[in-house]
């Protein structure tokens, strides 16, 4: 299990001197560890992973050290693959923990999710990668309505220009065609699929970029995986060298001899995997902050946002009056926040006439359904599905005041007072 074996507040990497060993020293950058080439021999070569410990204990005695390392059953648990969605369990996809929402966080998550039926978007904070990450997750693009495909894209789209972040889906930065599900059991396939929410993973820091080496959130790892041995050694000689040279010794920690309780002599060493690595660096993190508000703004503006273009009071006759009001959605998403969610039955919008009236046709609330939002315009058309009108003949005196408003749970409350007519 990783551990911080000597004390020095840090989990880093260790190497141990093995003849089966996969790793040497790097000839050009002794910092580094480049992969055993076939048919090497006569050097000095090591096992290489994190530090930690392991339990050597048996019934019979202790037991060798070396087969026995391997990562504790529950350490390494991943959120992000716990959620009722293509859940593959431990055996399927590592940390996806023993059931769909087992982790007593993400059940509170979800529950609270669910009795709040406003939420439209959705983006989770992961680190790294510097991308904004959307769907589909299984397929590509083709697998998602045309409308939805312009909504992901172009808020993606959005997202790239005012963060300086990589964009994609899921499917495009991650698959390798090895998988048998990809991603099973993430958070924003489950929001999608399930809810219809427009939701985006934003995977924080991009070390690779920064040194100038190759990373996944620019090229994919399908790209990735065709590199060639020298040219990912050459990639990790640059993010050795943009560490040494942008954070000296906070970032990249000299190879320490040390005696290990398990396995003898080892060197400890690296990159620190928690501000380097995983996270970017305390001086940096500012800076990425301002990249990620500054698209979760655009995400937060693009919601639904219901207007009155127009509502009239007619008078018929004594008493009876005509009333119509016109309502629009003046956001980038629809009312249900995607295609998807229509496609589920989500609530949509409701029409409602407030005061002192009696009904002679007409109901309130009256059902009006899901509008539009400008994004799902690709074409000069009139904007029928993006407004919608309520109608009502009422009886009420002269001068009484009424109020019209639409509501719904994604796009909110749009009120206007009417008065009938003296």
């Amino acid at each position: 299990m990783e551990d911080d074996v000597n004390g020095d507040g840090r989990v880093l990497m260790m190497r141990v001197p093995a003849d089966d060993g996969g790793y040497a020293i790097d000839e050009i950058d002794p910092r580094v560890m480049r992969p055993r080439r076939p048919g090497e021999f006569g050097g000095t070569y090591y096992h290489v992973f994190p530090e930690g410990r392991i339990d050597r204990a048996a019934k019979t005695g202790p037991l060798p050290a070396l087969p026995t390392a391997k990562a504790a059953r529950r350490h390494g648990m991943d959120f992000n693959r716990n959620f009722p969605i293509r859940w593959a369990g431990e055996t399927g996809q590592r940390g996806a923990g023993p059931y769909p929402l087992s982790e007593p966080e993400l059940r509170a998550l979800a529950d609270f999710i669910h009795r709040h039926p406003n939420i439209s978007a959705y983006a989770a904070l992961h680190t790294s990668g510097g991308v904004i990450l959307r769907q589909p997750s299984t397929g590509d693009d083709s697998v998602l309505s045309e409308v939805d495909r312009a909504l992901f894209t172009q808020v993606a789209t959005i997202g790239e220009q005012v963060s300086g972040y990589f964009s994609g889906s899921n499917y495009e930065k991650f698959a390798t065609g090895h998988e048998k599900v990809l991603m099973p059991g993430a958070a924003d396939d489950w929001m999608y699929d399930h809810l219809g929410i427009l939701g985006f993973t934003i995977e924080i820091w991009d070390l690779d970029g920064r040194a100038g080496a190759r990373g996944y959130g620019e090229h994919g790892m399908r790209a990735l995986l065709a590199l060639s041995p020298e040219e990912i050694l050459e990639d990790e000689r640059k993010v050795y060298a943009y560490v040494a040279q942008e954070f000296g010794a906070d970032g990249l920690f000299d190879w320490t001899p040390f005696e290990h309780p398990d396995f003898g002599p080892v060197d400890i060493g690296g990159l620190d995997p928690k501000f380097v690595i995983q996270n970017p660096p305390l001086r940096l993190l500012p800076e990425e902050c301002q990249k990620v508000s500054a698209f979760l703004t655009k995400l937060g503006l693009s919601t639904a946002k219901l207007t009155i273009a127009d509502a009239t009071c007619e008078r018929v006759e004594d008493g009876v009056y005509r009333i119509v009001a016109e309502v629009g959605n003046a956001g980038f998403l629809p009312t249900s926040s995607t295609d998807k969610g229509k496609q589920l039955l989500l609530e949509g919008i409701r029409a409602e006439l407030i005061g002192p009236y009696e009904m002679i046709a007409g109901v309130s609330p009256q059902p009006i359904g899901h509008l539009d939002g400008y994004g799902a315009r690709n074409r000069y058309a009139p904007p029928a599905q993006q407004r919608a009108y309520a109608e009502w003949l009422i009886r009420a005196a002269e001068g009484a005041q009424l109020t019209v408003s639409f509501a719904g749970p994604r796009a909110g409350r749009v009120s206007q007072e009417i008065r009938t007519a003296k």
